[in-house]
């Protein structure tokens, strides 16, 4: 065998390898976490400007001052609500490292995305229903960015 031969056989293996990563990444956004990929915004007059962006299992939003990183995990099989979790990865220095348990629903044809979100590490208590509770739960109703 040449080296040159040698050297094709690796290049061709090494290809496979990265091809085999590059498929395992697609299978994890399926379902739901599919839908959510992308842009989704806060509507204009309902607050301060909010901005969440989806991208495979990661979440990046601005709150205030302070950019979040969470990585997402979706359990659209939950029951009563399909259920989502932020592990915040970067973020506030109170909220990093915690996980926000929340709820979430799509509405409008999947161009609207409702998220009950409780504060981090609140006694593991999940919302249950669509509401805001100060000091306990955020509701978010985000618009689906059509740039």
């Amino acid at each position: 065998m040449t080296a040159w031969t040698r050297a094709l056989g690796f290049s061709l293996g090494m290809a496979l390898l990265f091809c085999s990563f590059v498929k395992s990444d697609e299978k994890k956004v399926t379902g739901d976490l599919k839908k959510m990929q992308g842009t989704w915004l806060l509507p204009a007059g309902e607050g301060k400007s909010l901005e969440w962006v989806f991208d495979g299992d990661t979440m990046r939003a601005k709150f205030g001052d302070t950019d979040y990183v969470s990585k997402v995990t979706v359990n659209e099989k939950a029951v009563p609500q399909s259920a989502i979790d932020f592990e915040i990865l970067e973020g506030s220095d109170e909220a990093k490292g915690k996980i926000a348990k929340a709820i979430y629903k799509f509405e409008d044809n999947d161009e609207t995305l409702t998220i009950c979100v409780a504060l981090p590490d609140q006694d593991d208590n999940r919302p249950n229903e669509f509401r805001g509770l100060e000091n306990l739960t955020m509701l978010f109703k985000l618009k689906k960015d059509k740039k």
